[in-house]
């Protein structure tokens, strides 16, 4: 095995975050080395034959928020990585044989509901505008560290100003629904807005899963804004997609443009332990 000195970075999991990552540092000309623990890269992004003949995406299996800027930074489309938007997005069975699907175009879900309940369809495209809204205040932040609240000095202080000034025409009533999303629960939301239940079901399959909590949890409610992030080659908010040949597909691409970069990446290597001097 080659020395470590010969790295100037080594990413343990070649998983979708690590994978980015090197190619990143890769680009930047930093000597990256990703050490991945099973035979294939991908860690939950990955297409696999779970029978002869028979390959599919094993964990992760939808593309919702891959972002637009990763995409055509890394050019992963030149690396064969291709999605088609799902539409519906998802679709919602009931014990009575009615079934609601989530479509793009948001006319075609109003029609949906209207079925079910013509107050709720109105609210839907109200809450629709709202959530949009507010989600394109919290998109930057997604793209840089955190804020240091704490910070001293000018260079603190310019940090923080430039926070606010991502807030610049954000109304004080904005601000109180912000906060509301942030700490609230969804199924508090869904309750005050919604009547019919099968509508609030159809919210909670689009936003509860992957919380690790209930719906009346506090802090559930931000899966609606983050949901609304905007993903795909497109930049579309609330884009869903299916990417072909599998989820794998992605993290092949991403493999190839880290290679490209530079980056060495080793399969079937377990890291045994991390030392920190």
């Amino acid at each position: 095995m080659a020395r470590t000195s010969q790295y100037d970075i080594i990413v343990i999991g070649a998983g979708h975050n690590g994978l980015t990552a090197a190619a990143y540092l890769g680009g930047a000309g930093l000597r990256t080395l990703v050490l991945e623990r099973r035979d294939i890269v991908g860690g939950c992004c990955v297409t696999e034959e779970i029978a002869p003949g028979c390959r599919a995406s094993t964990t992760s299996y939808i593309a919702s928020m891959l972002r637009p800027e990763v995409i055509r930074d890394l050019g992963l489309a030149s690396h064969g990585m291709r999605m088609v938007p799902c539409d519906p997005a998802l679709q919602v069975p009931f014990p009575d044989g009615q079934v609601i699907p989530w479509w793009a175009d948001r006319n075609r879900t109003q029609a949906e509901l209207r079925k079910i309940s013509a107050r709720d369809s109105n609210t839907f495209a109200r809450v629709d505008d709202q959530l949009k809204k507010l989600a394109r205040y919290l998109q930057p932040f997604f793209l840089e560290p955190p804020p240091e609240f704490e910070a001293d000095g000018l260079q603190g202080w310019w940090k923080l100003l430039r926070v606010g000034r991502r807030f610049r025409g954000i109304t004080s009533g904005e601000i109180a629904q912000l906060i509301s999303f942030l700490t609230g629960s969804l199924g508090e939301f869904l309750d005050r807005n919604y009547e019919s239940e099968k509508v609030k079901t159809l919210f909670l399959a689009n936003n509860v899963y992957g919380k690790h909590g209930g719906p009346y949890d506090p802090g559930t409610a931000l899966g609606l804004l983050f949901h609304l992030l905007s993903g795909g080659e497109h930049e579309l908010q609330g884009f869903y997609g299916h990417v072909i040949g599998g989820m794998g597909a992605i993290t092949q691409a991403l493999a190839a443009a880290a290679r490209k970069r530079g980056v060495e990446i080793r399969t079937s290597a377990p890291v045994a332990r991390i030392d920190v001097r």
